[in-house]
């Protein structure tokens, strides 16, 4: 059971002791238990989901070149919120999970505001930087969404990567997670 933190997620991000630790502990503790602490990660999950959405929405549409993005972060955020309740054995999954992707493509593809970005206006924020960001977050929103856990260390940073990116216009690298 220890051993469940040193797992990572697929994507590389921090440890989520449910791919390793869940598993064992739903024998290992009633039942009761059990679906009560998976209700409250669950709750905890969706509170990220709404923490990253509301950074999101809060740092682009103070860049002229984004101004129009919040529907399509709210759509998203929203559809994950849904998705993360739903169980796959729920035959409304297909449903959930169709207008999920779609809404994460449309949010993923978004094309900053031609006019603004030909014209120069908010041309001290780096407008690739910006883009890789807003995918950024939708990935981590579909990390939280498809483990049902929260990821508090990756949300933790994602909302420090907004804050400089508001602040300096540009998206700070990420550190290496192998030592040097």
């Amino acid at each position: 059971m220890e051993l469940g933190r040193f797992v990572l997620h697929r994507s590389g991000e921090e440890g989520i002791d449910e791919l390793w630790g869940e598993p064992f502990r739903a024998f290992s503790i009633p039942v009761e238990d059990f679906y009560e602490s998976r209700y409250i990660k669950i709750g905890q999950s969706m509170r990220d989901i709404d923490k990253i959405s509301d950074v999101m929405v809060d740092t682009f549409t103070q860049i002229p070149a984004f101004i129009d993005i919040e529907p399509a972060i709210r759509e998203f955020t929203s559809l994950a919120k849904v998705k993360t309740e739903v169980l796959r054995t729920d035959p409304d999954i297909f449903e959930v999970w169709s207008q999920l992707v779609t809404a994460a493509e449309r949010l993923a593809n978004h094309a900053p505001h031609p006019a603004l970005v030909e014209s120069g206006a908010g041309a001290t924020h780096n407008v690739s930087d910006g883009l890789q960001l807003l995918r950024n977050g939708r990935d981590l929103i579909f990390y939280i969404t498809r483990a049902r856990t929260p990821m508090p260390k990756s949300t933790r940073e994602y909302i420090e990567r907004c804050a400089t990116y508001l602040q300096t216009g540009v998206v700070p690298l990420l550190p290496s997670p192998l030592p040097s």
